[in-house]
């Protein structure tokens, strides 16, 4: 993880879910095994997972809950830009379903995930795109 600006014109003709996260937060931890199953199901020219800590500015402490849970996926370090861009106010957990124009086609808030897992709404949601 290096400190490195990352815009969503790096991820072009993909459909994208962003994951507001916390690393401090248990509703988070819990999506993980989720998130990981979700990111291995799509095909990476198609599909990108990428998660925006919002609660830790400690490149360090993100690199390492990384390492721990074996993310197989992006996470990045928010700013507070980006928080104030994404309207969340540090809130987390928060998933932002943004297809290939770059238009937000969906927001889930909180432990609506598990909602997500049990109808597996995410998953046609993503594939309608």
């Amino acid at each position: 993880m290096e400190a490195q600006p990352v815009s969503l014109a790096d991820y072009k003709s993909k459909i994208i879910l962003i994951n507001f996260t916390g690393i401090g937060c248990g509703t988070c931890q819990a999506a993980v095994p989720f998130l990981k199953q979700l990111k291995e199901s799509f095909n990476s020219e198609e599909f990108e997972l990428i998660a925006i800590e919002s609660w830790s500015r400690k490149v360090s402490a993100i690199r390492n809950y990384s390492n721990r849970k074996e993310l197989n996926y992006t996470i990045l370090n928010a700013t507070n830009e980006v928080i104030k861009q994404y309207q969340t106010g540090g809130a987390a957990p928060y998933f932002f379903i943004v297809d290939q124009e770059r238009i937000i086609r969906k927001v889930i808030r909180g432990q609506s995930w598990i909602y997500m897992i049990q109808t597996k709404w995410l998953t046609k949601n993503i594939q309608k795109q």
